[in-house]
């Protein structure tokens, strides 16, 4: 961090795996991914001060374990003084997506069938992403996205 502060951070949300098969019987190259992510691009900032590294780190404890039962952390604790904290200063932050803007209206309705058929867990969320809505007879599509 000291000799080269440029960092990237990365979070992805894995919507489908969608087996090769959905779309071939056989070739395993075919088999895909539909998710959602955020890329942020800045400079990566070692945290010295205590007040916001007791902060960051009380935030940590609230996210993670949101049913308390813990004492907050302060900035007189040894624990503050050795833990690392680096803060991202953003120059750029992104989004991109594969929710089937790639496939045309026919295909993206074929693997719509094929993910409510395997029936993941994240399947009806998935298809409402891509803009499906599941009825009785299947997923039909309700939202025409405009890519």
């Amino acid at each position: 961090m000291k000799s080269n502060d440029k960092v990237g951070f990365e979070v992805d949300r894995e919507l489908e795996f969608l087996p090769s098969y959905f779309t071939h019987p056989t070739d395993a190259s075919q088999a895909d991914t539909l998710y959602i992510s955020v890329v942020i691009k800045g400079k990566g900032v070692i945290v010295s001060d205590k007040d916001e590294k007791t902060l960051a780190l009380n935030g940590l404890m609230e996210k993670y374990q949101p049913e308390g039962r813990y004492e907050k952390l302060t900035r007189d604790m040894e624990v503050v003084n050795e833990v690392a904290i680096i803060k991202i200063v953003p120059h750029t932050m992104r989004g991109k997506y594969k929710i089937g803007q790639h496939m045309d209206k026919g295909t993206r309705s074929h693997i719509a069938g094929k993910i409510l058929e395997r029936n993941s867990p994240t399947s009806r969320e998935t298809l409402r992403i891509m803009g499906f809505e599941i009825t009785e007879s299947g997923a039909k599509m309700v939202d025409e996205p405009n890519w």
